[in-house]
C-alpha cells in the first residue's frame, strides 16, 4: 500500500513514505490496527469530490489556457493520472461562489423562460470534460434559492417558497434534470435546499421547515419525477450537524420517507457524531457529507486538515 504523509505544521505535504503491506494478524510494531468485521455491511461510499461552482468554473475557463486547464482537470478527475474525484455537488443556479446571482428562470410568473444557458457558457463544458475523464463521476444538484417570484420575500435573499408555487418548483427540478441530461450530464441526486435554516444576508438563500420539505417531496417533487420517468434520488436537509431532528422529522413521515434516499450534512455547526442519531432512527436511509469548505473563519490550517 502506497503512503503519503501531510503534517499540520506543513513540514511535510504529500511526502512519499515507505510502502506498507496489509497482514491478517495484528502488527507487532506500534501501528494502528484496522479490524474488519465481514459480517457487518455499512453504507456504500457514493464518491469523493467537490464542486465546479460558477466562480471556480469561470476562472478555469477564462483565466487558464487550454493546456494548463487540461492538466488541472486531469489531476482532479482522471482516476489513473489524477485523484479521480467521483462526485460533484453542483449549485442549481447561483450560490455564494458565483459572479452574479441568478436562477434558471428569473421571469415571473411561469417557467416559459427556463434555461440553463448560463451554465452552458463554462460550467457544462467543464462538467462534460470531467465526465470524459471519469465516466463514473456522479452529479448532485443543490439549489440555493427558488426564483424570487416564487418566494414570499420577492427576492433571492431570504424568504420562503410560497405554497402556491410548490408544483411549479417541482417542475423547475424536472426541467433542470432534463436539461442537464440533454447536455450529457446525468443528475444522480438532488437536495431540496442548501442550508434551509440559514438566511444569508448577501447571497441567495431560502428557509424551509422539515414538514414543508416532507410535503414538497411526497405531494409535488416525487409525483413530478415519476410522471417524467426521472429516477434521480432525493436527499433532504443539506445543512449542519447541529439539527439531526430536522431530517428525522422528514423521515418520520412515512409517505415522504418512501421517496427519500437520505439526508446530507455540512460541517459548520454541531459534531459529526450527530449523524449517528439520524442513522439510528432510520438505518435504511443513506447519509451524505455534502459540504465543508473554508473561509475567513477557518484560519488554523492544521485544524482544517482534520476535515
Amino acid at each position: 500500500m502506497n503512503v503519503w504523509l501531510t503534517r499540520g505544521d506543513r513540514s511535510q505535504l504529500l511526502a512519499p513514505q515507505s510502502a506498507l503491506t496489509f497482514t491478517p494478524d495484528r502488527p507487532t510494531r506500534r501501528y494502528l490496527a484496522i479490524d474488519v468485521d465481514e459480517t457487518i455491511t455499512y453504507q456504500q461510499v457514493a464518491g469523493f469530490g467537490g464542486s465546479l461552482t460558477d466562480s471556480s468554473a469561470w476562472l478555469m475557463a477564462n483565466e487558464l489556457g487550454a493546456s494548463p486547464r487540461d492538466t488541472l482537470m486531469s489531476s482532479l478527475f482522471d482516476p489513473v493520472r489524477g485523484i479521480g474525484l467521483s462526485l460533484l455537488r453542483q449549485p442549481m443556479g447561483a450560490s455564494d461562489f458565483a459572479l452574479a446571482h441568478y436562477t434558471y428562470d428569473d421571469t415571473c410568473c411561469d417557467l416559459s423562460d427556463f434555461s440553463v444557458d448560463h451554465d452552458r457558457a463554462y460550467i457544462i463544458p467543464l462538467l462534460r470534460q470531467a465526465l470524459s475523464l471519469n465516466p463514473m463521476l456522479r452529479v448532485m444538484g443543490s439549489p440555493w434559492s427558488a426564483p424570487a417570484w416564487m418566494k414570499d420575500s420577492g427576492s433571492l435573499y431570504g424568504g420562503k417558497l410560497l405554497p402556491q408555487h410548490y408544483g411549479t418548483y417541482a417542475d423547475y427540478f424536472v426541467r433542470f434534470v432534463k436539461a442537464y441530461q440533454a447536455e450529457g450530464i446525468p443528475v444522480g441526486f438532488v437536495t431540496l435546499q442548501n442550508e434551509p435554516h440559514y438566511k444569508p444576508p448577501d447571497y441567495p438563500g431560502m428557509r424551509w421547515g422539515a414538514t414543508e420539505e416532507a410535503d414538497f417531496v411526497k405531494n409535488h417533487l416525487e409525483p413530478a419525477f415519476a410522471a417524467n420517468g426521472i429516477t434521480t434520488k432525493i436527499v433532504v436537509w443539506d445543512h449542519n450537524w447541529d439539527e439531526p431532528s430536522y431530517p428525522i422529522t422528514v423521515l418520520n413521515d412515512p409517505m415522504a420517507k418512501a421517496y427519500v434516499d437520505g439526508s446530507a450534512f455540512h460541517c459548520y455547526g454541531g459534531t459529526v457524531d450527530n449523524q449517528a442519531q439520524v442513522h439510528d432512527a432510520h438505518p435504511d436511509r443513506n447519509i451524505y457529507f455534502s459540504e465543508c469548505t473554508s473561509g475567513e473563519w477557518s484560519t488554523n490550517w492544521a485544524d482544517n486538515l482534520v476535515w
